[in-house]
């Protein structure tokens, strides 16, 4: 291990293959959302995605649902070059999201890298940018604050080994203690109820890793 921090330009080469290692049911998770898109976003809709990595997810909302007005918010700029941005704009500050009028909008485990104290004004901004009605969709991995946390963070390890030797899964969990602040599922719903969004309920859920769907209401 030669760096103490988790960099993403290590994985996103292959980022794809990573994640998918790294996550079980990780694709399944997109394929949800993008069936989720389709209550929401139609072709002359706009839609944002934060976090976006490599910008699979994007991209397939794009194509199954025809909306092409898309603003992608990836810090790590080794990602842009991907062929999946291409039409798509790519911003790279999440905090100063400047928008209205949006139809949907996703952040899949984005924000557990962020400091605590930018989230809450990173979810406000997400709030006031969807149009009444529209849909945003928060997955993250959280924290139980009970035994069940080593049992199901006991079985994730076991998955990782499957794809990835000891000393990898190890170095990673150690990197990402500098970066990764997981909160627990309770404490992103009051967050969510802070800001606005009363419709919230969770629609995935593999072990310790969560996806949220909230609409934003009338009132």
């Amino acid at each position: 291990m030669t760096n103490n921090k988790f960099e993403f330009s290590s994985v996103s080469c292959n980022f794809k293959q990573h994640i998918g290692n790294s996550i079980r049911g990780y694709a399944d998770l997109h394929r949800m959302i993008v069936n989720i898109s389709r209550f929401f976003l139609c072709s002359d809709g706009k839609y944002i995605d934060i976090g976006s990595s490599d910008g699979g997810l994007a991209k397939l909302v794009s194509s199954h649902t025809g909306c092409t007005d898309i603003i992608c918010y990836e810090k790590e700029n080794t990602f842009h070059t991907n062929e999946n941005y291409k039409n798509f704009t790519i911003l790279s500050d999440a905090l100063s999201i400047d928008f209205s009028g949006i139809s949907f909008i996703t952040s899949v485990f984005t924000l557990q890298f962020i400091q605590k104290d930018k989230r809450l004004g990173i979810l406000q901004s997400v709030y006031n940018a969807l149009e009444v009605g529209g849909g945003f969709v928060l997955a993250e991995k959280v924290v139980l604050g009970c035994e069940l946390d080593l049992m199901f963070q006991d079985i994730l390890l076991q998955d990782k080994r499957q794809f990835f030797t000891d000393t990898e899964i190890l170095d990673k969990n150690l990197m990402l203690q500098n970066t990764m602040k997981c909160l627990s599922l309770q404490e992103i719903k009051k967050m969510l109820d802070f800001v606005g969004f009363k419709d919230v309920t969770v629609f995935w859920q593999n072990g310790l890793f969560v996806a949220i769907l909230c609409r934003k209401g009338v009132l």
